[in-house]
């Protein structure tokens, strides 16, 4: 017994050495450079938030290369994307309205690990109406989906390059309407998300209370 304990801590502390979990290791480590260098700097705030943006997109491919695609990998990308558009919020949207979109994110991500864990971009939307299949359609990979994913991570950067880097070509109104249609669409799925997974709380606690 002793034995089996021993090779499943060393199994666990080898998945926290996946390269595709350094990666994410790697992306708060310039998040936290990037809080460091804040308005001060904001030209390399920008630089290093885009790498840290980039690196989510290398990070699955890594795994699945590399076949380290582990539930702590799935949670970990997920959770650092919240808290790295989150810190951008708050940097980029002045008062307690940028707890609207944190909030909002931070419970979709909740809801689809509960629902549907690792494999949430699947479990979470067998039975999704066409519109939200559309964004979902392979993991993102389609016109619907680029679209969402760039407003979900393009918005509050775009916001945040309006307020402390006017002058570049980034903040440009065009650029800032695409991403906003992409980021209403993002939502209206986080929307969807959240009202199934409040319908399916309420009808477990439902049938609980008939037993």
């Amino acid at each position: 017994m002793r034995d089996r304990r021993d090779t499943t801590h060393l199994r666990s502390k080898a998945v926290l050495l996946y390269i595709p979990n350094i990666i994410g290791y790697i992306r708060l480590a310039l998040l936290a450079t990037a809080v460091v260098l804040g308005k001060r700097y904001p030209y390399s705030t920008f630089v290093l938030i885009v790498t840290n943006f980039a690196l989510d997109g290398v990070d699955g491919i890594i795994a699945r290369a590399l076949n380290q695609v582990s539930v702590f990998g799935a949670w970990l990308d997920v959770a650092i994307d919240n808290i790295s558009r989150g810190a951008i919020w708050c940097w980029a949207v002045q008062g307690p309205l940028a707890v609207i979109p944190i909030s909002v994110e931070f419970l979709t991500f909740a809801a689809t690990q509960e629902w549907g864990g690792a494999a949430w971009k699947t479990g979470c939307f067998n039975n999704a109406p066409s519109w939200v299949a559309a964004v979902m359609r392979n993991g993102f990979k389609s016109p619907a989906g680029i679209l969402s994913v760039a407003g979900l991570f393009g918005m509050p950067l775009w916001l945040w390059s309006r307020r402390f880097l006017p002058e570049f070509c980034f903040g440009n109104l065009g650029i800032g309407a695409v991403l906003l249609a992409g980021r209403l669409l993002a939502a209206s799925v986080e929307g969807w998300v959240l009202y199934e997974h409040l319908k399916v709380t309420l009808q477990e606690d439902a049938y609980k209370r008939a037993d």
